[in-house]
């Protein structure tokens, strides 16, 4: 009577384990299933209540990041997606799920993909400014006008290790980025901790913003608030000793990326009566 999540796997994906135990430490079932499994029919999406895109470098990332798996997605489990969305399910991207999420137009809304839609890609994922990938923690602020169900009672900064080449989160226009604002659909931004508020209308420098990201934008999520996507990987911050700063007694026992997928295992309790 668990929340059962799948965790999608193909070539080249490699934080599948980490997001497979956090969603275990939270609460849930959780079960790899490679995206081959789902194409033949031999699974379905529909046997589950949560989807998990882990980050890696899917099929290498030799098209452009998360390109080749959105493509594969789109091609053979649209239908299945928009029935799994439909009935509630939920969906998180991280990294490199995250870009296959944004290029595969399930964010910034999965309607983009309904069959009498013709709009092109609302956003991408772009290569970092610095022109390099990017291994570093990164202090990102909590939106609170959301209705981002992954978020609920986060506290106002968290932190979060980022490792990527192209994460920089561009919006097709500065209307879909005054849509995205006026959603609420910015669920995180990179900020400077010693003034976090600023990170709403000035540019956060390098590295605090370690890609270039428009609107310091980290992490976004669909209309609903049940699908999120986002650079940084909660998932490797499942216990205090994974902070960088744990031995200098500096992280307080705190441990961020936790919560954040317990609050989707609780959504499910919730939503099906799991709950006693």
């Amino acid at each position: 009577m668990k929340p059962k999540t799948l965790i999608l796997k193909t070539a080249g994906i490699n934080c599948d384990e980490e997001l497979a135990h956090g969603f275990t430490l939270a609460g849930a079932d959780t079960e790899y299933i490679h995206i081959n499994e789902l194409v033949r029919g031999e699974r379905t999406i529909d046997e589950f209540d949560i989807i998990g895109f882990p980050g890696g470098f899917s099929y290498g990332d030799d098209l452009s990041a998360g390109r080749v798996l959105a493509t594969e997605f789109n091609a053979h489990l649209v239908r299945d997606l928009l029935e799994f969305y439909d009935r509630g399910g939920l969906i998180i991207g991280i990294c490199n799920g995250f870009q296959v999420l944004v290029k595969a137009r399930i964010l910034p809304d999965p309607n983009d993909l309904r069959a009498d839609s013709d709009s092109g890609p609302r956003a991408t994922l772009f290569w970092n400014d610095s022109g390099k990938f990017e291994d570093r923690w990164t202090t990102l602020r909590v939106e609170t006008n959301t209705k981002c169900v992954w978020t609920k009672g986060l506290p106002k900064l968290v932190e979060f290790p980022i490792a990527h080449a192209e994460g920089k989160f561009i919006p097709a226009s500065d209307e879909v980025l005054q849509n995205l604002t006026d959603n609420g659909q910015i669920v995180f931004r990179y900020c400077d901790p010693s003034n976090p508020d600023a990170c709403e209308t000035q540019d956060v420098p390098y590295p605090l913003k370690p890609n270039g990201s428009v609107a310091n934008i980290a992490g976004i999520t669909d209309p609903s608030g049940r699908v999120l996507g986002l650079m940084p990987h909660p998932e490797r911050f499942l216990y205090p000793e994974n902070h960088p700063r744990w031995t200098r007694d500096e992280s307080d026992g705190k441990v961020d990326g936790l919560p954040l997928l317990a609050n989707a295992v609780e959504y499910v309790k919730e939503a099906q009566g799991l709950k006693v």
